[in-house]
């Protein structure tokens, strides 16, 4: 039997174990060096690829085709499992009360500043299950927000976390 191969697109600083880390740039010591837009694997061939705070780095003009090269890699069965800070929910709490403004500016433009990540560490949109939900749909045909995932370390409040699954 092979091993199922795995992906961490985007992965910064966090590495998962069993997944190839993947990032743009080398500050954060990839496995693999290479951009979000152009996977070094033959169509078909992962089992599983992730995007953890990720596709809000990213223009939501570009979000589409990127969601395109993520399925052409992915195996028929194959899920593309994507967590991002959500704008509505944080705009939820902020008016709840539950966070300050401070915060809510954070979130949307990105709570660290990675030591050598550039200009790539900019938020460059507001994501949304329903911005983000409705592409995954019409590149993949479906889409469903899970309540929890076991690859992003921090249990936040304020990010959504949405799957795919390549028919």
């Amino acid at each position: 039997m092979t091993e199922k191969l795995r992906i961490n697109v985007g992965c910064g600083p966090y590495k998962i174990r069993g997944f190839v880390n993947i990032d743009a740039m080398s500050y954060c010591d990839p496995d693999v060096i290479a951009t979000a837009e152009h996977l070094p694997y033959e169509s078909g061939t992962v089992d599983t690829l992730y995007a953890g705070h990720l596709i809000e780095h990213f223009y939501l003009a570009d979000t589409a085709e990127i969601l395109h090269e993520w399925k052409r890699v992915l195996r028929v069965g194959g899920e593309c499992i994507i967590t991002f800070p959500d704008f509505e929910k944080t705009l939820e709490l902020f008016d709840m009360k539950a966070i300050d403004w401070q915060e809510v500016n954070a979130i949307v433009y990105g709570k660290e500043k990675l030591e050598g990540a550039g200009e790539a560490g900019h938020h460059r949109q507001l994501a949304t299950k329903w911005s983000i939900g409705p592409m995954m749909q019409a590149v993949f045909g479906n889409f469903e927000e899970m309540e929890e995932c076991d690859y992003w370390p921090a249990r936040v409040y304020w990010q959504t976390t949405l799957r795919s699954v390549k028919q």
